[in-house]
């Protein structure tokens, strides 16, 4: 026990404090060396055990784990060098005190416990790393390897983290069969992004594994991403592909986060340099690919990349050391590589923009620059390159002519000579649409005048296509020529063997005369020689040759993309007449693609050519349909083409093209093919037969056809033409050309398509993208979308079985398309939501057993219906009843009960106080009327802590002006307060039968109950109380108004016509209703019995507090508008009716199902539909007034009528004058006003 305790204490101060950590090592090895080896251990791996199996996990635990391993791994250390030697160290097991902690660690590495598990893989790792170079047995490194490849895939995250940490110890890199190796590879795809995280930072580098490694340079994680990087680190790049080393750079350029850039461009980029000695040119050339000429645009890419990285970090003295330029300012043609050139060039830009005065150390003047430039490009013009040759000649041509566009072309001898080298160089057909381009950015530069800059360019075509060649003599002449000289030689050697003969007979004066003839016939031979040579002239010759037109036409669209060419001029009609179009003929489909982006460009200058030459450019596209076989680069262009056109012109460059139909009474294609059919015949196909396919052009160029054609190229089994056809679609959606739900849907279905994420993922995000713009900023998208709700759910559900669209996850698609619905948040939403599920609810209730009944019922509960329309609603739970009927299967029955009760809820949620009534009222009761509601709404309106300006009581009427519903079945909603007064007063409509309304005789009725039954006493002390409770409302009322009208200025102006006749309606109703009151009680008080009183007043207390509860808690509800508008109104009523006004009696009559009269509400009140009173009959009227019955003297009983009215008057004046306070506002502070 004595040990037990003191090894506690050391974990106690151990875990409290780190710098405790080396005295109480000390300690514990006292202990290790005082003890026996065996107690000590059992009574260690005791206390251990309890760290492992804690319940709960303290922050301190790992660090006394930690301790607890170096403990354990230095005590073994030291008894084996104290014991053996190194040799025998390297051949004994381990010790047992260590192999015993390892034995306990593993006990509970699967225990049922998470965090037991979490904590044994920590004690684990925690040993290994503390052993650092040390040996363990195989037998325990095969147990530690089995234990941890069964956690490296356990459910806790964690837990494989640390397991992926411990057997990172364990790992032979140079094994390919490794098995902690091949585990280490799937968890890269760990769903944590810490078990990825830390595979990437324990992983051995080998070729496995640096592939790996790199991929997750674009993890989702930045922490991931970090770390990978950090690996490169140690990779150095001579050991991995050039691919892999483009992949580094790119990514790292490409990256978003400030933390994971950072660490690529100030630890990796300096630490690749310093592996090439800090030789920029060599760190280029590690990264260069010259394969493709792809791979040239992404080498120029990433090393402009990485110089500019660098000239902003290193001194520029030192950068320029690694130009390799000569005397003369320029770079050796031996020495003139890719990666020159583009250093050059980069470090010529960068000083051009922040050190100007070294600018003169790098290049050349304009003049020697413009020869160097030609003398390497005549240089590798005159000898045959390979491909990969052409393509690095091509790159450091644009490189150079890059470096000639920032130069000063103010001197005219150095644009003169700029000017001489372009033509020279564009007129020779071994340049590449890169050179050309930007030989004609510097042409468009030095000539700015469109006019004189395409006449200059059609001289240059001309003289590239009709080169001036000198036209030598037929073959006759040349036939003829040689044998008069033929003749003449053979008499010359006659007339000298004649001469040869006359010297030896020695006639001297024959020979002399004979040479003399000789030479004559030479000079005769030579006239003839001369004159055919003179004959040889220079004439224009046409090149037809494939290069010859391929340079042609990409010098002109080189012009053509050019901004500046924005209108037509008399060259550009003479090219396209007599060049571009003669073009379209040729068989050559690279000739015939560029014909058609020249064409194109050329439309674009001019609308009626658009309208002009539409056909032949969309040609290609429509073709496509029939005839699969042609180019892929031609159907592209086509398919970019149309996109352009369609942004630039809209859809009315297609109506114009609608239709191609004959005139004259001919008939078109489409016409013969419906003749055909009515008059039963068949047209037999011949295979050159061609009616058929021009037919099919005319036919389809409707914008129609051509979207067609569009989406069918989705389905293509080549990946440029789908992502392209893609892109034609975006775009035209975008622009609002396409507004059919049947091509929104087949979209979203290609969205959907688990095939498109697996084979397109591009071509999936640009669709998703361009659905959700489409839905953000083109008007009236709702319905379309709405439309395509249907079409896309019965595709899903009646694909077969080998159709991808079977594992659509269908939840998600259905919440992706009622986002889409209401993503634009507008009030037509509501509106839309409510006609997709009236529109979902009668495709079910026509077709119950489809096999989308599933989909529809569910899309119904995706959908976020709102109270706008309570007629909609109602006529949407009716059909909902009606469905649940119909529909036998249980899970679209589940969907549609849902859809009801949220249906249900929305009504019951703006209906609360209807609810709330008809639990706690009767079934008929009478409570305060209109008028005094009125009051009681501006004494509730003064517990409001901020006052409605005049303007928002304005919107407020002029909403109520406009909510007029005709249906008698919902006027409870729509009537008007005004309108509510009118039908009390004049006209019962025999539809309100139903419903009571606060009459005189029903009032007198209900007070001559009471008197018949001896409750006089409570009738005269309700009088009084409720007098009270006025007055009390309307002082009120009148100090709110008052406050009111100060604090808006403008309370007389708020519809005063509607206030007159407000005031004129309530007037006439209360001077009638108390004058009957009056006179009725006055006849029947005589004929009351006394002795048959039967108060009722604990009944009565709870009927009228409930009533008066839940009215007040309504009324308060009330908008503020109306309090400006009653107070004129009570003003008046108090001037004429004052004695009448002081005996009126509070009441509202309830219809059978306790639904509140009418007449209380105004219009804004209520945005539900409240529910249809029964037809059962009303039950005997209980007038209540106060919580308890207060029983009066019996002298009111035996008063006579006239005096038990004065009564009444007296004691209601006086109360009204004094302070009490009646039980509706006690009710109405109890019970604060609730929100609807």
């Amino acid at each position: 026990m004595l040990l037990t305790e003191e090894i506690r204490d050391i974990f106690l101060k151990v875990q409290q404090c780190s710098s405790t950590h080396q005295k109480s090592h000390k300690v514990l090895c006292n202990l290790y060396n005082k003890h026996s080896q065996d107690v000590f251990v059992e009574t260690f791996k005791e206390q251990i055990k309890k760290l492992v199996l804690l319940k709960h996990t303290p922050s301190t635990l790992f660090r006394l784990l930690d301790f607890c391993s170096a403990f354990i791994v230095s005590v073994s250390e030291e008894s084996n060098k104290l014991n053996l030697s190194q040799e025998e160290l390297l051949e004994t097991s381990t010790h047992p005190f260590l192999a015993e902690m390892f034995n306990l660690a593993l006990q509970y590495h699967d225990h049922g416990i998470p965090e037991v598990r979490y904590r044994a893989c920590i004690f684990i790792t925690s040993l290994l790393k503390h052993l650092g170079d040390g040996f363990l047995d195989n037998d325990i490194c095969d147990k530690i390897e089995e234990a941890m490849l069964e956690r490296i895939i356990d459910l806790k995250a964690s837990i494989r983290s640390q397991a992926i940490i411990a057997l990172a110890r364990l790992q032979d890199p140079s094994n390919p069969e490794c098995p902690v190796l091949r585990a280490f590879i799937g968890s890269f795809n760990d769903p944590s992004p810490t078990v990825r995280k830390h595979v990437v930072e324990v992983v051995g580098i080998s070729g496995q594994t640096v592939s790996k490694i790199l991929e997750k340079l674009r993890d989702v994680d930045a922490a991931v991403r970090v770390a990978s990087y950090e690996r490169c680190l140690i990779i150095e790049p001579k050991y991995m592909k050039i691919e892999q080393r483009q992949t580094v750079i790119h990514s790292g350029f490409k990256e978003d986060n400030k933390r994971v850039k950072n660490s690529f461009l100030n630890k990796l980029l300096p630490k690749w340099l310093s592996c090439y000695n800090g030789d920029y040119l060599q760190l280029l050339k590690a990264v260069k690919l010259d394969a493709y000429e792809t791979d040239f645009e992404m080498t120029e890419f990433l090393n402009t990349n990485l110089l500019e990285v660098f000239f902003k970090t290193n001194p520029i003295n030192e950068i320029m050391e690694y130009l390799p330029i000569n005397e003369y300012k320029n770079i050796p043609l031996e020495k003139l590589t890719t990666e020159a050139a583009i250093f050059w060039r980069v470090l010529v830009n960068y000083l051009r923009r922040n050190v100007e005065e070294f600018i003169d150390q790098v290049i050349p003047e304009l003049p020697s620059f413009c020869d160097y430039i030609y003398s390497y490009h005549k240089e590798n013009t005159d000898k045959k390159l390979e491909v990969w040759e052409f393509f690095e000649f091509q790159s450091i041509m644009a490189n150079l002519l890059l470096i000639l566009t920032g130069y000063d072309f103010s001197d005219e001898a150095g644009r003169n000579k700029v000017l001489r080298l372009i033509e020279t160089l564009l007129s020779n057909i071994k340049c590449s649409p890169r050179v050309i381009d930007e030989l004609m950015k510097i042409y468009i530069k030095l000539t700015p005048n469109i006019e004189t800059l395409t006449n200059e360019v059609s001289v240059i075509i001309s003289n590239i296509r009709e080169p001036l060649v000198e036209q030598g003599p037929t073959e006759q002449q040349i036939h003829d020529k040689e044998f008069q000289v033929a003749q003449l030689r053979y008499r010359t050697h006659v007339l000298m063997e004649n001469q040869s003969e006359a010297v030896k007979k020695q006639d001297f004066e024959g020979a002399a005369l004979i040479k003399n003839e000789i030479i004559s016939i030479k000079q005769q031979i030579d006239e003839i020689e001369t004159n055919f040579e003179e004959r040889i002239k220079k004439s224009r010759v046409t090149r037809d040759e494939t290069a010859v037109n391929h340079h042609v036409l990409n010098v002109l669209i080189s012009m053509f993309k050019s901004r500046e060419i924005n209108k037509v001029t008399t060259a550009i009609m003479t090219l396209k007449n007599e060049l571009i179009l003669p073009f379209l003929q040729y068989p050559d489909p690279d000739t015939y693609c560029r014909t058609i982006e020249c064409l194109a460009l050329c439309c674009m200058l001019d609308f009626n050519w658009a309208e002009e030459h539409l056909k032949p450019i969309l040609n290609p596209l429509i073709h496509y349909r029939v005839i699969s076989t042609l180019g892929k680069k031609v159907v592209l262009t086509s398919i970019r083409v149309l996109s352009d056109l369609a942004l630039l012109y809209g859809a009315k460059l297609f109506k114009r093209n609608s239709s191609f139909e004959c005139t004259n009474g001919d008939l078109t294609a489409s016409n013969i093919s419906v003749r055909r059919l009515a008059n039963k015949s068949r047209r037999l196909y011949t295979i050159n037969d061609t009616e058929e396919l021009d037919s099919l052009v005319n036919r389809c160029l409707t914008l129609d056809e051509l979207i067609e054609s569009l989406l069918d190229m989705l389905d293509d089994d080549q990946e440029d033409i789908r992502y392209c056809a893609g892109q034609g679609l975006c775009n035209l959606l975008r622009i609002g050309i396409i507004n059919s739900s049947s091509i929104i849907a087949r979209l979203c279905l290609k969205w959907f398509s688990p095939v498109t994420e697996k084979t397109d993922l591009k071509l999936q995000q640009l669709i998703g993208f361009s659905l959700i713009r489409y839905a953000q900023k083109v008007r009236g998208s709702e319905e379309i979308f709405e439309g395509a709700v249907i079409p896309i759910l019965s595709s899903i559900a009646n694909a077969p079985c080998t159709s991808p669209l079977v594992d659509i996850d269908i939840d998600n698609t259905l919440r992706y398309l009622s986002a889409l619905i209401g993503i634009r948040k507008s009030t037509c939403i509501v509106n839309q939501h409510l006609k997709l599920a009236r529109t979902l609810c009668h495709k079910i209730q026509t077709r119950p057993q489809d096999s989308a009944v599933p989909f529809y019922t569910k899309m119904l509960l995706c959908l976020e219906p709102t109270l706008e329309d309570p007629v909609v609603i109602q006529e949407l739970l009716q059909q909902v009843d009606h469905l649940l009927k119909e529909i036998p299967d249980k899970a679209p029955s589940r969907y549609l009960k849902k859809f009801k009760t949220s249906l249900t809820n929305l009504t019951n949620s703006t209906n609360s106080f209807n609810n709330r009534t008809e639990t706690t009222m009767p079934s008929e009761c009478i409570l305060p009327s209109v008028a005094e509601e009125v009051e009681l709404s501006s004494q509730d309106e003064d517990n409001n802590e901020n006052l409605k300006s005049a303007s928002e009581s304005e919107k407020t009427e002029s909403i109520n002006d406009k909510t007029n519903r005709k249906s008698v079945r919902f006027q409870f909603h729509s009537k008007s307060n005004n309108q509510r007064i009118e039908e009390n007063l004049e006209t019962q409509e025999p539809e309100q039968s139903k419903r009571k309304t606060p009459n005189d005789n029903e009032i007198c009725n209900s007070i001559q109950a009471l008197h018949n039954e001896g409750n006089d006493n409570e009738v005269v002390e309700a009088a009084t109380k409720k007098s009270k409770t006025y007055h009390l409302k309307k002082k009120n009322a009148n100090e709110k108004s008052h406050r009111l009208e100060s604090s808006t200025g403008n309370g007389k102006e708020i519809s005063e016509k509607k206030e007159e006749k407000y005031g004129r309606i309530n007037n006439q109703y209360m001077t009638r209703r108390n004058a009957s009151l009056t006179r009725k009680m006055t006849e029947e008080s005589e004929n009351s019995n006394s002795n048959n009183r039967t108060p009722s007043s604990e009944k009565i207390s709870d009927v009228s507090s409930n009533t008066v509860d839940s009215t007040t808690s309504r009324m308060s509800e009330l908008n503020m508008s109306k309090s400006v508008k009653r107070k004129k109104l009570r003003s008046r009523r108090s001037n004429d009716n004052n004695d009448e006004d002081s005996t009126m009696l509070e009441t509202i009559v309830y219809d059978d199902n306790c639904q509140l009269e009418e007449t209380l509400f105004s219009d804004e009140e209520f945005t539900s539909t409240p529910p249809l009173p029964s037809n059962n009959k009303p039950n005997d009227t209980v007038f209540s007034d106060e919580e308890e019955s207060v029983s009066t003297t019996n002298t009111y009983s035996s008063v006579q009528s006239d005096d038990r009215r004065a009564v009444i008057l007296t004691e209601t004046s006086t109360d009204s004058e004094g302070t009490g306070n009646g039980r509706r506002s006690k009710r109405l502070k109890k019970f604060p006003k609730k929100d609807t």
